[in-house]
C-alpha cells in the first residue's frame, strides 16, 4: 500500500496507510509504537499508590499540598496513559483515532510524570512517618530500585 490523497486536487491532503505509519508520524525520533507502549507501561507501574498510602492521602493526615499534589500527578497521568493508547492506535493505522501529539511529546511527558511520581513517593515518605505510626509502614526498595513505602498492616484483598 502506498499513500493516497483524497478529496479534489484544490483540497488534496495526504493520508499515510497503516504500512508506512511509523515513517510518517513524524517528530519520533526512532522512538517505535513498542517503545512507547513499553513506557507506558513502566509509567502506569510506577504511578499510583498502595491502598493503604492511597488511604493516608485521602484521609485529612496528608499535608494538603501532598493531596493536591497526588491530585495533579494522577489526572496528568491519566490523560497522558489516555494519549498513548490513541497515539497508538493512530500510528498502527486505526483511523478512528486521531492523535496530533508526537511519539516524543508523549515520551518526554511520559518520563517527567515518571519523575514526579518518585520525588512525590520522597515526600509523602517523609510525611507519614511524622503523622503515621512508624510501626505501620517501612520504606522498601523496588525491583527497579526506587524506594516505596509499604504496610506491614496486611491487606484483606490478598490471601
Amino acid at each position: 500500500m502506498g499513500n493516497m490523497c483524497v478529496r479534489g486536487s484544490s483540497m488534496a491532503n495526504q493520508v499515510h496507510s497503516p504500512d508506512r505509519a511509523n515513517s510518517s508520524s513524524g517528530g519520533n525520533n526512532g522512538i517505535t509504537p513498542d517503545q512507547l507502549i513499553n513506557a507506558r507501561h513502566e509509567l502506569s507501574e510506577v504511578a499510583g499508590l498502595p491502598r493503604d498510602v492511597h488511604s493516608f492521602i485521602s484521609s485529612n493526615s496528608a499535608p494538603a499540598d501532598l493531596r493536591d499534589r497526588h491530585n495533579t500527578l494522577f489526572r496528568n497521568t491519566k490523560t497522558v496513559l489516555e494519549a498513548v493508547d490513541i497515539h497508538d492506535r493512530s500510528v498502527r493505522g486505526d483511523i478512528s483515532a486521531i492523535s496530533s501529539t508526537t511519539s516524543d511529546q508523549l515520551m518526554s511527558s511520559i518520563q517527567s510524570l515518571k519523575s514526579k511520581w518518585d520525588g512525590f513517593r520522597r515526600e509523602l515518605q517523609q510525611a507519614m512517618p511524622a503523622r503515621a505510626s512508624s510501626e505501620h509502614y517501612r520504606i522498601a526498595e523496588q525491583p527497579g530500585g526506587s524506594m516505596q513505602l509499604s504496610s506491614l498492616t496486611p491487606s484483606p484483598y490478598r490471601n
